[in-house]
């Protein structure tokens, strides 16, 4: 795997496949192994694993918060990694051990 992901942009009001991003890709990472997303800066943003991302983005709908200095890993087998930001952001991607 590649040492260092490129970050991903996450644009306003739009859902992210973590999975799905280049960078992601060429690190030889792929759906269903552990990953390690952080925020870059100050954004605010929310995360979810399942296979598909839930239309209703709130933590009734099980997205979690990722905030700045906390990073969210989620578990292995997770069909999917999705990332949203009302306003946009920027995150860093890592696999997980």
């Amino acid at each position: 795997m590649a040492d260092t992901i490129p970050n991903i942009v996450i644009q306003p009001d739009t859902i992210t496949d973590i999975y799905a991003d280049p960078g992601v890709i060429a690190a030889g990472i792929s759906v269903g192994d552990k990953i390690n997303a952080g925020m870059i800066g100050q954004g605010v943003a929310s995360f979810y694993a399942g296979a598909v991302a839930p239309a209703k983005i709130d933590t009734a709908s099980g997205y979690r918060d990722l905030k700045a200095n906390k990073e969210i890993v989620n578990e292995t087998g997770d069909l999917g990694a999705f990332v949203y930001s009302l306003l946009g952001c920027e995150i860093n991607v890592k696999a997980a051990v």
